[in-house]
């Protein structure tokens, strides 16, 4: 081979081969910066209430995310989803209880993202609007509530306002609970394979799949004064883990009755800690003709209507 055929080879050699490296170097950085474009940079939780908090963060791309949080690291089954991509994200949590630790962590397309293995956190306010103190924070925080001895119970209380399953799967967080969106899809004879989320309750969780854990039935007894339902050692261990007592009401008005003229006598109000017993005995015996209205739930550490199950109502006439 002359040396000007040596010199031609090299020149092609250098003309196809750096294009070549250069284009496949290119092809490589970017695969490796486009791994990372999705990744939350940032992540911090802001306008912190005693029941709302804001997570905020950004990405290097526009992605649709999903907030997955609750009281418990290793349960985060309460979901916030965005609507639209974006790379400023800013997902808002509502219906938070006051003095309460939250976990969280944010999904993208399938993948998990949290702080170097375990969840973010943060520490609702009190009720009055006071930082928790520092020793109850990274811990979750447990309130004992007794029930009213007056009580004014509300049916139905969601804060859900849309009635499209797709608008009540955007407000997901945002007033509208998991089982506001189980509802709509079961009314609309969708396939169960279409849920994005799992309504699986987690302990004082402010939404609670009743689909999956309501109790089925309230019966009276031989008498009047005996009242029992279904237990919930029947249930699912992730039911039995998230409630911890029943309430139970009995009175002679009905409890959706707006006659403020007949003012109710109460038979029972009270809550029974022990999940395996699942009857009550009437503190008063009514009168022959008195018709009785009884509702029982199950609720957990916290409750209210936001950590319980769904009323199950029945009534009967004395006889």
């Amino acid at each position: 081979m002359t040396v000007l055929s040596k010199i031609m080879l090299s020149l092609v050699v250098i003309f196809f081969a750096i294009p070549l490296i250069v284009f496949v170097i290119m092809v490589i950085q970017g695969f490796v910066e486009g791994a990372g474009d999705k990744d939350p940079q940032d992540v911090v939780a802001t306008r912190v209430s005693s029941s709302a908090a804001t997570i905020a963060w950004v990405t290097a791309s526009k992605v649709s995310a999903t907030v997955e949080y609750g009281t418990t690291p290793g349960l985060l089954q309460t979901y916030a989803p965005e609507v639209t991509a974006t790379k400023e994200h800013e997902i808002d949590l509502t219906l938070l209880s006051p003095a309460t630790t939250y976990y969280y962590q944010i999904r993208i397309d399938g993948n998990k993202y949290d702080n170097s293995g375990v969840p973010w956190t943060f520490t609702t306010k009190t009720i009055s609007g006071e930082e928790v103190v520092a020793a109850v924070k990274g811990a979750t925080t447990k309130l004992s509530v007794a029930p009213s001895a007056t009580p004014t119970p509300k049916l139905g209380t969601s804060d859900c306002d849309v009635t499209e399953c797709s608008e009540i799967k955007a407000n997901l967080g945002k007033g509208c609970s998991a089982s506001d969106y189980i509802q709509c899809i079961a009314t609309a004879s969708a396939s169960p394979s279409n849920l994005s989320i799992t309504p699986t309750p987690t302990s004082s969780s402010v939404y609670i799949a009743n689909s999956a854990c309501k109790l089925n039935y309230l019966q009276v007894g031989n008498d009047c004064t005996q009242w029992s339902w279904d237990s919930f050692n029947t249930k699912s261990h992730s039911c039995r883990s998230a409630f911890n007592r029943y309430v139970v009401q009995c009175r002679d008005k009905s409890f959706t009755s707006t006659n403020a003229e007949h003012l109710a006598t109460w038979y029972f109000n009270g809550a029974q800690g022990d999940i395996a017993s699942n009857s009550a005995t009437l503190t008063k015996t009514p009168k022959s003709g008195t018709t009785i209205f009884c509702q029982v739930r199950a609720e957990d550490s916290i409750g209210g209507d936001g950590h319980s199950t769904a009323w199950v109502q029945e009534n009967y006439t004395c006889k």
